[in-house]
């Protein structure tokens, strides 16, 4: 082998090494992408989910409410009994149901967390795994 067969295998050998770096470093972002977008899919169904339920049970509070004697415990125990029965996993927190006298408003704050890869475990996306969501319904404050 003379120097410009040694030069010209070098180079080759160093083309291939940086061409197997950036190979690697594009499957790398795309597969922090990739969780990225099924960690967002997961949070956003979870908000969907827990909405849908947060407003039944806010409407059955409130025609509990207009039923039963204008009774806010009946009507929390209606928003928790409604919610039980479409999520076991969801609980209605000691402030999670509101009436109010005047109105018959209900107001439900349901809490959960969405079942992600990376956001819930990593301290700075922790907080967008925590899925808050309140629903009103019932009397009007006209």
């Amino acid at each position: 082998m003379n120097r410009s067969d040694i030069a010209h295998h070098i180079d080759r050998t160093g083309q291939a090494g940086l061409i197997g770096k950036a190979a690697a470093i594009w499957l790398l972002i795309i597969a922090v992408l990739g969780v990225g977008v099924i960690d967002a899919v997961s949070i956003a169904r979870t908000t969907l989910h827990v909405s849908a339920i947060a407003a039944e049970a806010a409407s059955d509070g409130a025609a509990t409410w207009r039923s039963q004697g204008r009774s806010a415990v009946k009507a929390c125990e209606a928003v928790a009994a409604t919610v039980e029965a479409k999520d076991p996993e969801l609980k209605v927190g000691r402030n999670g149901c509101s009436v109010e006298a005047t109105t018959g408003r209900v107001t439900v704050i349901i809490r959960a967390t969405a079942d992600t890869i990376i956001a819930e475990r990593f301290g700075p996306t922790a907080e967008y795994a925590q899925v808050v969501i309140t629903e009103v319904a019932g009397g009007s404050k006209l």
